[in-house]
């Protein structure tokens, strides 16, 4: 049998109360919500501008594939000093090649590069482009008393189209230093008194 108290309606202030941390709990349900759309809107737009860079990355590489194509379809053969040039080893060579690359010849360049490189990337067969020499002359801004390679726009051109990357700058300085570092290691091995004491004792 239900006693007179479990009968009585609840009291406005508990109504309110009871009201009240319904709202907020409501209220903070909807914030959480909102936060959640909110982040997920700002990761489908990074992504969005990651398969557009993508997407304009690989159609500039069809594009030169293209006229590549309808060179050699055309027989037009690549220019023997495309596949010769590289490594570059000169100062001189490295002017000539910038003043000499016609945009006819710029997919035969890329191509190539990309044909010297496609085993490791670019830091990795660096040394296959660019002679010691030159990097130990050059860096890419020319900073640290070194000459800047960054001005030499079409061959910079060549490199960035053969990779594809849009962190190229990063990466041509990467190599840069990678290079100088092996350079450096080496002679500091090599040139040590102690190694040519060793060498001598071999013979």
């Amino acid at each position: 049998m239900s006693t007179a108290k479990e009968n009585c309606p609840p009291s406005p202030g508990k109504v309110r109360r009871c009201n009240a941390a319904f709202g907020e709990e409501l209220f903070s349900q909807y914030n959480q919500n909102t936060c959640e759309c909110i982040h997920l809107k700002m990761q489908l737009k990074k992504l969005e501008e990651k398969i557009v860079k993508q997407n304009q990355a690989i159609m500039d590489v069809l594009a030169s594939h293209s006229v590549l194509l309808n060179k050699i379809y055309k027989n037009e053969t690549m220019p023997t000093e495309v596949s010769t040039v590289f490594p570059i080893k000169t100062v001189e060579e490295l002017e000539k090649l910038n003043n000499g690359i016609s945009e006819e010849d710029i997919p035969f360049y890329v191509a190539t590069v990309k044909m010297k490189i496609k085993a490791g990337g670019l830091i990795k067969n660096f040394s296959k482009l660019i002679s010691e020499d030159i990097c130990l002359k050059y860096n890419y801004n020319g900073t640290h008393g070194k000459l800047p390679f960054c001005q030499y726009l079409k061959i910079n051109g060549t490199f960035e189209g053969a990779i594809g990357d849009e962190n190229y700058t990063s990466l041509i300085k990467q190599a840069f230093k990678r290079a100088k570092n092996k350079i450096t290691i080496f002679w500091r091995t090599f040139a040590a008194p102690e190694f040519f004491q060793l060498a001598f004792s071999w013979s």
